[in-house]
C-alpha cells in the first residue's frame, strides 16, 4: 500500500515481547476512525519468543520488520520511521494500553497547533501512579546530582529538587515540557524531518529526552496533554534483562551529560559527576543480582 494515504505510523519496537504485546496490538485498533487510516509497524529486534510470527498470525495488516539481533531502540525506531511518509508518527511501547480516541484527540491537537512537534500523554502505572517519565525538563548539573543522590524523589513538591520531573506541578495541567516518554510519543514528520532521527549512539534509555530537547532546540514545542491517559505497564520486559539494562542506563545518563553538559562544565566537576554515576551504577547493580526475579528492577 502507498503510505502517503495514512495519516499516522504507529511504530512499535519489540523484544521477547510475546505476553505483552497483544493486548497493546488490540488497544491499538481499537483507535480505528472512519475519518482517517493509520499504519501499523513492528521492528522485531531480534527476539527468540515467537513474537514476530505470533503477531503475524494474529494480527495481519501489522507491517513486521525482522531484524536479526537486537539492534536497540533508536535504530529500530528509525526502521520505522523510515519505512512510512505518514503526516504523524507514533513511537509506541508494546507494554502500553490504549484508550479509544486517543490517537484522535492528540491528532486533533497537532492539526490545530502547528507549533506543536512533539505531543505526549498522562501516562499511568499499573499500581495507579503517575509514570514520572511522561513529563521531564532537560536535566542540568544540579538536577543530575540531586537524582543521582535520591534528593529530588524525597522532596518532590520544590520547584528546584523536583524542577526534572515537574513533580511540584499537577500531573493534569497542560504543559510545555522538555520531554515526553518514549512509550508514547507521537511527532510531527515536518518537524522530523528538520530535526533529524533518533541519535543511534543510545542504546536504550535517554534517546527521548535527546530527540525531544532537539525538537526544542529546533523551536518546536514538546506538549504534555493529560487529557489523554494511558496505561503503561513499566518493566514488565525490563525485568526479564534487568543488568544489562542497568548499564545501558547509566550509560546512557553519560552519553547525555557528555553531548549537552561536560563541555560548559568545570573539569573537576565533571569528574565528580562521572564518578557518582558510576558509583551509582555499580550499587544499582550489586542490589539488583541479590534482590529474587520477581524483584528486579532496572533504575
Amino acid at each position: 500500500m502507498n503510505s502517503n494515504m495514512y495519516k499516522l505510523a504507529v511504530v512499535i519496537v519489540t523484544f521477547n515481547d510475546k505476553e505483552l504485546v497483544d493486548e497493546c496490538l488490540k488497544s491499538v485498533f481499537n483507535n480505528k476512525t472512519n475519518e482517517w487510516k493509520f499504519t501499523v509497524w513492528v521492528v522485531d529486534n531480534g527476539s527468540s519468543d515467537g513474537t514476530p510470527d505470533y503477531i503475524q498470525q494474529k494480527f495481519p495488516e501489522v507491517n513486521i520488520i525482522r531484524n536479526q539481533s537486537n539492534f536497540g531502540y533508536p535504530r529500530a525506531n528509525n526502521q520505522g520511521i523510515n519505512s512510512t511518509f505518514s503526516q504523524y508518527v507514533l513511537l509506541l511501547n508494546p507494554d502500553t494500553e490504549i484508550p479509544q480516541n486517543t490517537f484522535q484527540e492528540l491528532i486533533d491537537l497537532l492539526d490545530v497547533d502547528d507549533s506543536i512537534g512533539i505531543v505526549g500523554p498522562k501516562l499511568i502505572r499499573r499500581n495507579g501512579e503517575l509514570d514520572f517519565a511522561c513529563r521531564r525538563m532537560f536535566p542540568n548539573y544540579l538536577d543530575y546530582l540531586l537524582i543521582l543522590l535520591g534528593l529530588a524523589r524525597k522532596f518532590p513538591k520544590n520547584k528546584v529538587l523536583g524542577r526534572y520531573n515537574l513533580t511540584y506541578l499537577d500531573p493534569n495541567e497542560n504543559t510545555d515540557v522538555d520531554s515526553v516518554a518514549g512509550a508514547f510519543l507521537m511527532a510531527r514528520r515536518d518537524a522530523i524531518e528538520k530535526v533529524g532521527r533518533l541519535d543511534e549512539s543510545f542504546f536504550i534509555y535517554g534517546e527521548d529526552i535527546d530527540w525531544c530537547y532537539r525538537f526544542r532546540l529546533n523551536g518546536w514545542r514538546v506538549f504534555y496533554c493529560p487529557k489523554v491517559t494511558v496505561l503503561h505497564h513499566k518493566g514488565g520486559t525490563s525485568k526479564r534483562f534487568s543488568h544489562y539494562l542497568i548499564y545501558h542506563f547509566y550509560r546512557s545518563n553519560t552519553i547525555l551529560y557528555n553531548k549537552y553538559i561536560a563541555s560548559h562544565t568545570f573539569f573537576v566537576f565533571n569528574w565528580i559527576m562521572y564518578a557518582v554515576l558510576w558509583t551509582k551504577f555499580g550499587i544499582s547493580y550489586i542490589r539488583n543480582f541479590l534482590l529474587p526475579a520477581n524483584k528486579k528492577r532496572v533504575a
